[in-house]
């Protein structure tokens, strides 16, 4: 019982999350387009495109879900599946993206907008997939990583929490750059909309 509680809460966590992402970028989004001067029928389609975006999400996650297989062989590598279905999830996800800035985001009076909030959209996929790949390769037991810890584990507790400590230390360095990297190149790609 405390398991199932504790399941369907964090579920609820992420979806009041997601939930008010939605509404704060369709808020965020509606008031820039209202303070640029945007016509109604554009700047409606600034308040919608948080919606679209998340409807999208879940049409692209499914097909991305539905491309995860089972293995034919008991000692198989499930990270083998779950990067298929990650990778085909990303490739949908960036098509669907440019035809939803297509049709949403393109400002009449700044041609192009739409495609430089595509290369915003774009620079985000692609921070997402450093950080898994870095993820992967901090927690895989097929990386050196975790293999190092495995090791420290034999000589003793003192050294199997240094070597824990240490490179859990490390662990943080490319997602941390990586997110910074990604905050500058989209506002600089999006400031020039």
């Amino acid at each position: 019982g405390d398991m199932v509680g504790d399941c369907v809460g964090s579920s609820a966590d992420v979806f009041e999350s997601v939930a008010a992402e939605i509404i704060g970028a369709m808020i965020l989004g509606s008031t820039l387009a209202t303070e640029a001067g945007m016509e109604d029928s554009v700047a409606i389609k600034f308040l919608l495109f948080p919606l679209v975006v998340h409807a999208m999400d879940i049409i692209v996650s499914s097909i991305g879900i539905a491309y995860v297989g089972g293995q034919s062989y008991a000692h198989a590598n499930p990270m083998i599946q779950l990067q298929k279905g990650y990778r085909v999830a990303l490739l949908l996800s960036i098509i669907g993206f440019y035809v939803i800035t297509k049709c949403l985001l393109e400002d009449p009076t700044n041609p192009g907008s739409s495609f430089r909030f595509f290369l915003c959209g774009i620079v985000g996929m692609v921070c997402a997939y450093v950080i898994v790949l870095s993820t992967q390769y901090y927690t895989d037991y097929e990386y050196s990583p975790v293999q190092s810890i495995a090791e420290a584990s034999t000589t003793g507790h003192g050294t199997n929490i240094i070597v824990g400590v240490s490179v859990g230390m490390k662990a943080t360095l490319i997602p941390t750059i990586t997110v910074a990297v990604s905050v500058l190149a989209a506002y600089h790609i999006g400031a020039s909309t």
